[in-house]
C-alpha cells in the first residue's frame, strides 16, 4: 500500500547572497504560479528551501476549491536517477480566497507517496523520517504543483507546475577548504608553518 506524507520542511540553511535567488513561473489565464528557491547549488547537509505562491490578476476576489492539503504541492526528481517524489494531496475539499494582494503561499514541502514494492522504498523512507529537506548528491529538479477550480469541489480545472533545477554537492570539509585555497595563492602548510 501507499504511505502518503504532506510535512513542511524545516529550513536552517544560511541566507543566501545578494543576485542569488532564482525563481521561475507559469500562467494560466488570470492565475500565476511563481516557484523561488533562494540559490540553485546545495550541499548534501543543508535543508533546501524556498516556496510557491499562487497569484490571481482578477479585479476582486476569487474562491477556489481545492484539496484541504493545500492548492500547492511539491515534487522532486533526480535527474540522472530514478527516484521521484511525486506531489501528493488529500482528498478532502476546502474553499481558499485569492485576490490581488492575497495570493496563497507555501513553503517547500515534503509530500509523496509510494508502493512496498518500490525499489527506491528505503529512500522514501529515509527523506521523509528526516526533519529536514535534504537530498543526496547529484542534480534534482524541485516542482511546484497547483491544482484547484474556480467551481464547486470536483475536477481541478487548473493544474499549473514550474520547475527549478538544482545541484547537490558533498560538503568540503573547512580543512580542505583552506588548503585548497593556499594551493590556489602558490603555498602549501608546510611553508606556513617554517615562517
Amino acid at each position: 500500500p501507499a504511505s502518503p506524507v504532506s510535512t513542511p520542511a524545516a529550513s536552517p540553511s544560511p541566507r543566501p547572497t545578494a543576485g542569488e535567488t532564482v525563481s521561475a513561473e507559469t500562467v494560466d489565464g488570470g492565475f500565476r504560479l511563481v516557484l523561488e528557491l533562494p540559490k540553485t547549488v546545495w550541499t548534501t547537509e543543508e535543508s533546501i528551501s524556498g516556496e510557491a505562491r499562487l497569484e490571481y490578476a482578477g479585479p476582486a476576489a476569487t474562491r477556489l476549491h481545492g484539496s484541504g492539503s493545500g492548492l500547492i504541492s511539491f515534487g522532486a526528481r533526480e535527474g540522472l536517477g530514478t527516484r521521484w517524489l511525486t506531489p501528493g494531496w488529500d482528498t478532502t475539499c476546502a474553499a481558499y480566497e485569492i485576490s490581488r494582494d492575497r495570493p496563497q503561499v507555501s513553503p517547500l514541502t515534503k509530500s509523496g507517496a509510494w508502493g512496498a514494492d518500490d525499489p527506491n522504498a528505503d529512500f522514501y523512507r529515509e527523506f521523509f523520517a528526516d526533519p529536514l529537506y535534504r537530498l543526496p548528491a547529484g542534480e534534482w529538479y524541485i516542482t511546484a504543483y497547483a491544482s484547484f477550480s474556480e467551481g464547486d469541489c470536483g475536477v481541478p480545472a487548473h493544474e499549473l507546475e514550474m520547475t527549478i533545477r538544482i545541484r547537490v554537492v558533498a560538503p568540503v570539509p573547512a580543512a580542505a577548504s583552506f588548503a585548497l585555497l593556499l594551493e590556489m595563492v602558490g603555498l602549501d602548510i608546510a611553508t606556513i608553518r617554517k615562517v
